[in-house]
């Protein structure tokens, strides 16, 4: 079995490939679905935010207001890497032990990143949410590691530019590039973990080649 990093930035299409990849058989790890666990009504990165932010920042149901959350950051960097930090935290660990488990069992890991250009980025941001401007959607992907980056690391890169036929072609050649006919597990984040989650899968395969 292979450990597969997926990764790529906001609105890059990670969501749209990581589909592609469940609908021929392999498994997936939403690493959205773990950060929103992170954050449910009472969770301790929940209230560490409050403590921050104050309880504004709360829905009546006790969970994060999201919109106000996002306006509040994209108002101050600092905020936004103090969020981070706790955040991250929380989800990190999850990834690591399961890194740990993989490698115990002597997986090898693959990193593989979703590219497209920053204009590309910027207008499917955009048609998300239309109330964004260009200036917040620049300060969204500065936030991020920088994709032209992650790109030059990757073992693996899809160039999701084109139409989705383009994308479903890639995902197959990979697919079959990597190891056809096995189950492969895909850790893949929406944004969220960013630059930490694509920095702790890089360097944990570099401590494997020096094993």
């Amino acid at each position: 079995m292979k450990i597969i990093g997926l990764t790529g930035g906001p609105s890059s299409g990670k969501s749209v490939v990581a589909a592609e990849f469940k609908k021929r058989g392999i498994a997936v790890i939403d690493l959205d679905d773990v950060a929103r666990q992170v954050v449910q009504p009472k969770a301790p990165a929940v209230q560490k935010i409050v403590k921050v932010l104050g309880p504004s920042v709360l829905l009546p149901t006790g969970g994060l207001d999201r919109e106000k959350l996002r306006q509040q950051v994209a108002q101050s960097e600092d905020l936004r890497r103090r969020l981070n930090r706790i955040t991250h935290m929380y989800i990190l660990v999850e990834v690591l032990k399961r890194i740990i488990i993989c490698f115990m069992k002597g997986h090898k890991l693959v990193i593989l990143v979703v590219w497209v250009d920053q204009k590309t980025q910027i207008q499917r941001m955009r048609d998300k949410q239309p109330d964004l401007t260009v200036e917040e959607a620049e300060q969204q992907i500065k936030g991020q590691y920088s994709l032209d980056r992650k790109r030059t690391m990757a073992d693996f890169v899809i160039d999701n530019r084109g139409t989705m036929e383009d994308t479903r072609n890639q995902v197959t050649r990979v697919t079959k590039d990597m190891m056809p006919g096995i189950m492969h597990m895909i850790t893949y984040n929406l944004a969220l973990p960013g630059f930490l989650l694509f920095w702790l899968l890089w360097s944990a395969k570099r401590m494997r080649r020096w094993w």
